[in-house]
């Protein structure tokens, strides 16, 4: 009898003490997966603040665009008034040659060449303005 008894109380430790085993474990496993999740959730708060960031920079880049097209397009209207090239009176004198009095093809020329800088100095802006933010 004192066999059975002796086995009773060993079969009930090891069961109540698998039990002790399997409930900690499943509750280390649960925090576990909550603390993933937390940090899943904050991720995707750091990188949703990060993307809108990148894309305000990108609406302001375009901006920017579209006023620099907007001002060589007014620069082009405005050299349509000029003369083709200059005459042989003036080439002779070297006068014409301030930027006023440039014909229309080497002012044309030049103000692209003005709208292209702006448009690489936008972009570099840009580039600069997402580095710094990172």
């Amino acid at each position: 009898m004192n066999l059975y008894i002796v086995i009773a109380v060993v079969v009930s430790l090891a069961l109540s003490h698998g039990a002790a085993y399997l409930k900690g474990s499943n509750d280390t496993a649960t925090r576990y997966e909550l603390e993933v999740k937390e940090a899943e959730v904050q991720s995707y708060k750091i990188a949703e603040l990060k993307q809108g960031k990148a894309n305000e920079r990108a609406n302001r880049l375009e901006a920017s665009r579209r006023t620099i097209q907007s001002k060589l397009d007014a620069a082009n209207e405005r050299l349509r008034n000029r003369p083709e090239r200059m005459p042989e009176v003036a080439r002779a004198n070297c006068t014409g040659t301030s930027g006023a009095e440039l014909s229309r093809p080497d002012s044309a020329f030049l103000e692209r060449e003005a709208a292209r800088a702006d448009r690489i100095r936008a972009a570099l802006d840009t580039c600069y303005q997402h580095v710094d933010a990172q």
